[in-house]
């Protein structure tokens, strides 16, 4: 049995068997209903304005008389303006809920992805870029390189960034006290699987070609590999070559090519050899250099090369090898050797 405690105005009007009430009044139905009436229900006024309502519809002739008709049909219409003014209401504050739960969502939704989202920095073909930290530590990228940090840096435990790439650090020192150190104070560089812990310093790191290069200019830094089952102090002046897991320190004035050379867009070479100059073509420019004559990549330079534009590179190192210049597509080159016997 339909529970018809609960039933609104409406709710009578629609069912099938309160219609067929209204309409023909038989027996059954009649007695079916006013077994339910007999309860005395909290609604039984809404099932007499209902019937009558449904009555007056179906019927040609007025079933009660006109004044009281007349108060039905107000009392309908005042009954149908409540509903309707419920309605908006609980509409209205759907909405509003609605739009106070979407508020929610975004809200929470942008504080997910500012907490777990990486700023990636990037640099094309030739191109170089200076980037400021959060903590105004500066970071020039040099070309075809990338750099990785959190969105949410003020609340991480650490400063923490990833290269892949070269550039060149200078953090800034924010500790106050050297027998004191915060986590926070700290900044890890991450290149490959090398580590570089510091407070403040300056230096370059090279992680290219499986080979991971740091050069220190000044201050102090710690490197290890991220098994931290090695681990090395370095000092300025300090070079320090990691390759499959081995550290190789030596001077920074015994390296072939000068570390900081490439800010200023340049090559300077010290007994560097014509592969080393090839990589770093290949590394600013992206592409490809071929030469005809392999045994040559093992010949030693000494001297300025400028990396500041594509093209004067290319040719200057034509010179060097006196070799002609054969370009296969946009970033293949071919060097044939003009001692070349045909």
């Amino acid at each position: 049995m339909k529970n018809y405690d609960e039933y609104s105005f409406q709710d009578f009007l629609d069912d099938d068997s309160f219609i067929a009430l209204a309409k023909h009044g038989p027996a059954p139905e009649r007695a079916h209903w006013e077994q339910w009436l007999a309860t005395q229900p909290e609604n039984a006024t809404l099932y007499r304005d209902a019937l009558n309502f449904l009555q007056i519809v179906n019927s040609a002739k007025p079933v009660i008389d006109s004044d009281s008709n007349t108060k039905l049909v107000w009392r309908q219409i005042n009954h149908q303006l409540s509903v309707v003014q419920k309605r908006a209401t609980r509409v209205k504050r759907l909405r509003v809920w609605s739009a106070m739960a979407a508020s929610v969502i975004l809200l929470l939704g942008g504080a997910w992805w500012y907490l777990n989202s990486i700023v990636v920095i990037t640099t094309g073909n030739g191109e170089q870029q200076l980037v400021k930290l959060p903590d105004d530590s500066e970071i020039q990228l040099n070309a075809n390189s990338s750099l990785s940090y959190h969105r949410a840096w003020a609340i991480q435990s650490m400063r923490e960034v990833w290269l892949n790439g070269e550039a060149l650090f200078k953090v800034n020192h924010l500790n106050k006290d050297a027998n004191s150190i915060k986590a926070s104070e700290r900044f890890v560089a991450h290149a490959a699987n090398v580590q570089i812990s510091v407070l403040g310093t300056e230096f370059n790191v090279k992680n290219r070609r499986d080979r991971v290069v740091i050069s220190l200019v000044k201050g102090k830094i710690s490197v290890s590999n991220t098994k931290k089952s090695k681990s090395i102090i370095m000092l300025p002046g300090d070079a320090l070559q990691i390759k499959n897991d081995q550290f190789v320190r030596l001077p920074i004035n015994q390296l072939a090519n000068k570390p900081l050379a490439w800010t200023q867009h340049k090559i300077m070479a010290s007994g560097l050899t014509v592969a080393d100059i090839i990589e770093n073509y290949e590394d600013t420019y992206g592409g490809q250099i071929i030469v005809d004559n392999p045994s040559v990549k093992a010949k030693r330079i000494d001297g300025i090369i400028s990396l500041q534009n594509k093209e004067n590179t290319l040719y200057m190192l034509a010179n060097l090898l006196n070799a002609t210049i054969e370009q296969r597509n946009d970033s293949t080159f071919y060097f044939r050797s003009n001692n070349t016997k045909h």
